[in-house]
């Protein structure tokens, strides 16, 4: 199929993938208020005790930042689980130096202000300054691993000035509106860098809520400590959007085993730009989110391990040499671009991070694992292609998006318009054409003969044919 042929079939997708963003995809308004009710009330209630209780943690803390999928909008499914970072910064006493490490994408804090800590005067003023030398291990560095024991001993004690049940289970009361308030159990989860709250109970109607809560602490840094350009990091990339000069250090460490016995491994930060890639993927780009999600959509079809942040960087490193006129295409052509384009970057096993292209983001996954991701993408191109040159399927995309309930409801709730109709008639005649040729071929004459029903479009083609191979059997 020429490009032009691809561009014109692409349009039988449009419909579809409009109505599986807005009918799987898009998230209800009355989910996304009252779980924010639910997410404003706890997150604020454990924050207020975290600094109450510890005058460090209250000295530091700025502010939250509602980072991830959701806020992004960039979530595929229900609205029930968030990412928010609580934010803090280092005071200028301390004097931090972010220093790339051996690892892109990955750096150390440094804290060159740690005498001058050591010799402050005890005062009240003071005294949570000179706690932060307990967040530090040899050499001054900030320690990710004394730095999380710390954050988890403050949530857990807030979660504790909770109410308990009848069963000794924690929870909170959660006012909605002008009616009674729900009743959240809550529990706490440990998973990398967060601790995720795990909310469950009951909505007015009955139905069971859930939610997770990933509370991601994080300390906050600016342009003057950007990492190195020498160290392989691109700049801020000012020129590109509305400046946006902090960054964050996240206390997660690399996941490559071969780095597993390194003796500075609980120096290791991981670098956040979410500020940046937020303004990088949200202006003038009209089909790129919508796109986004329809492949995280369809990596949750197949369960691939592939963090949805693998996925955005894609589209980030696509934003880097593709115009905005490519982003305000119809949806259909800048999902299936960006399919093969992903698909692409899965053949070389290596999707490089935008901020330091010397880190592979799926380097960790065994080979197999990517191998077989990258066969089951590469199928689906070729059977999205061969089903768009027979223009007999118009839901077909959707078996690679949905489960096989919802793929049966779109068939059900989305008709067919009369062009999609004229499409398919027209291609199933010409496939009719198509096997009939074949026969012809194969010597088989007398369906010719037999065919007083054909149209005349059919009888011309047929005629074409054969004398065609009547000539080249006559040279």
């Amino acid at each position: 199929m020429n490009s032009l042929e691809e561009i014109q079939n692409l349009y039988l997708l449009e419909r579809p993938l409009d109505y599986i963003n807005s009918k799987f995809i898009k998230l209800t308004s009355y989910e996304i208020k009252r779980n924010n009710i639910i997410l404003k009330m706890v997150s604020s209630t454990i924050i207020n005790s975290m600094r109450e209780m510890d005058d460090l943690f209250n000295c530091m803390y700025k502010e939250i930042f509602y980072g991830g999928s959701y806020y992004d909008k960039l979530k595929v499914g229900k609205p029930n689980e968030y990412d928010l970072d609580l934010v803090q910064q280092l005071p200028d006493i301390c004097q931090p130096e972010v220093q790339c490490s051996e690892h892109p994408g990955f750096v150390q804090v440094q804290i060159h202000g740690y005498h001058n800590i050591l010799v402050l005067p005890s005062s009240p003023e003071n005294s949570p300054l000179l706690k932060i030398t307990n967040l530090m291990e040899n050499c001054n560095y900030l320690s990710t691993n004394k730095y999380l024991k710390w954050i988890e001993s403050l949530v857990n004690r807030a979660l504790n000035k909770f109410n308990k049940d009848i069963n000794n289970e924690r929870y909170i009361d959660v006012p909605i509106d002008t009616k009674e308030a729900l009743k959240m159990m809550t529990r706490l989860a440990k998973s990398g860098p967060a601790f995720t709250l795990k909310l469950t109970g009951k909505d007015f109607d009955g139905s069971d809520i859930q939610l997770d809560i990933d509370l991601v602490p994080c300390f906050r840094f600016g342009e003057n400590d950007w990492p190195n350009i020498s160290g392989g990091y691109r700049p801020n990339p000012k020129e590109k959007l509305i400046y946006k000069e902090h960054f964050f250090v996240v206390p997660k460490k690399p996941r490559e085993a071969k780095l597993a016995n390194n003796p500075n491994m609980e120096r290791f930060w991981r670098l956040s730009f979410q500020e940046q890639e937020r303004e990088l993927m949200g202006k003038n780009k009209r089909a790129l989110k919508p796109a986004l999600k329809l492949i995280k959509k369809m990596r949750d079809r197949y369960e691939h391990t592939i963090a949805s942040y693998f996925i955005k960087t894609v589209f980030l490193w696509t934003v880097e040499i593709k115009p905005d006129e490519f982003w305000n295409q119809p949806l259909c052509n800048v999902f299936f671009e960006m399919l093969k384009i992903y698909s692409k970057y899965l053949q070389t096993y290596n999707i490089p991070y935008y901020w330091n292209p010397g880190y592979n983001l799926i380097g960790y996954l065994k080979q197999s694992t990517k191998v077989h991701i990258c066969k089951t993408i590469q199928n689906i191109i070729r059977d999205i292609s061969n089903s768009l040159m027979d223009q007999t399927d118009p839901y077909m995309v959707g078996r690679f998006l949905l489960s096989k309930e919802e793929y049966e409801e779109l068939k059900v709730t989305l008709p067919l318009t009369k062009k999609q109709e004229k499409l398919i008639a027209k291609s199933r005649n010409i496939n009719m054409s198509s096997t009939s040729l074949h026969q012809l071929s194969n010597g088989d004459n007398s369906c010719l003969m037999n065919r007083s029903r054909c149209d005349s479009t059919m009888v011309q083609v047929v005629k074409t044919f054969t004398e065609r191979n009547y000539s080249k059997n006559i040279n």
